[in-house]
């Protein structure tokens, strides 16, 4: 069985991550969010990324790199990185704009 994890955000930088084992699932969250973070740190200047390095799995060297990137790469990178097998999915909405192929919304 898997499990379905889909970002959602007022930019409409919106994806999803299916993994098989469920008891990743924190770990998973915690790692789109960081993905997505660092993803919209590579717009920032170097001085406004300052007080993001002092906790965060990727380098300054690596965001400045996620500017040319697309937003699901760095959250790609992180679950490739920590060994997470997972699928990048499209999400599917109903009539009334609601998801209905995830389990949860971050």
């Amino acid at each position: 069985m898997s499990y379905t994890i889909a970002f959602i955000d007022d930019n409409e930088c919106n994806f999803a991550i299916r993994f098989e084992d469920e008891s990743l699932k924190d770990k998973v969250r915690q790692y789109m969010q960081e993905g997505m973070t660092a993803w919209y740190c590579a717009a920032w200047s170097a001085e406004e990324r300052k007080e993001y390095f002092e906790e965060t799995y990727f380098t300054n060297e690596e965001v400045e790199g996620f500017y040319e990137l697309g937003y699901t790469e760095p959250t790609c990178i992180l679950l490739d990185r920590y060994g997470i097998k997972y699928e990048l999915v499209d999400i599917k909405y109903n009539k009334n704009g609601e998801p209905v192929n995830v389990d949860e919304i971050i």
